[in-house]
């Protein structure tokens, strides 16, 4: 059966490789993630609430309820850290919690990822793209220190 949330440039096995020094934590780590991405395709499959990819409309408001859930659970964090500068308290309040909470914002991650019929490999490669993005930036002077 197809997939109508897969995009038409899936890889086939030869491509999901990745060349280089890290080639092979980097497939690893693509393998873990498809993993993750099959199983939250599979919980919105049960739920019935993923659009087609064709239903643009429906598709647009699914990912702006998505990025709400997303900003909604990011604040369930932040409820999870001692974050006021004007108490005498900081760290994280309770690191369970604060896990439960993380895990939840993946969840709503990955529903954004497949709601564009993006893969594991894409997760993956963008977070590297953006990785080696920011560490040019830290050499940068455009950039202040923090």
């Amino acid at each position: 059966m197809n997939n109508p949330y897969q995009t038409n440039h899936q890889p086939d096995p030869i491509e999901r490789t990745v060349p280089g020094p890290n080639a092979k934590q980097i497939n690893d780590a693509i393998e873990g993630v498809d993993l993750l991405f099959d199983l939250q395709r599979d919980l919105e499959d049960r739920w019935n609430r993923l659009p087609h990819p064709a239903e643009k409309d429906q598709v647009s408001a699914y990912i702006r309820e998505t990025v709400l859930c997303a900003e909604d659970e990011l604040h369930e964090v932040l409820a999870e850290v001692h974050w006021k500068p004007w108490k005498n308290k900081s760290g994280i309040k309770d690191r369970d919690a604060y896990r439960e909470e993380l895990a939840d914002v993946l969840h709503f991650v990955l529903d954004l990822y497949l709601a564009a019929g993006l893969t594991g490999k894409d997760f993956v490669m963008d977070y590297i793209h953006k990785h080696y993005k920011n560490v040019v930036r830290t050499k940068s002077t455009a950039y202040k220190e923090s």
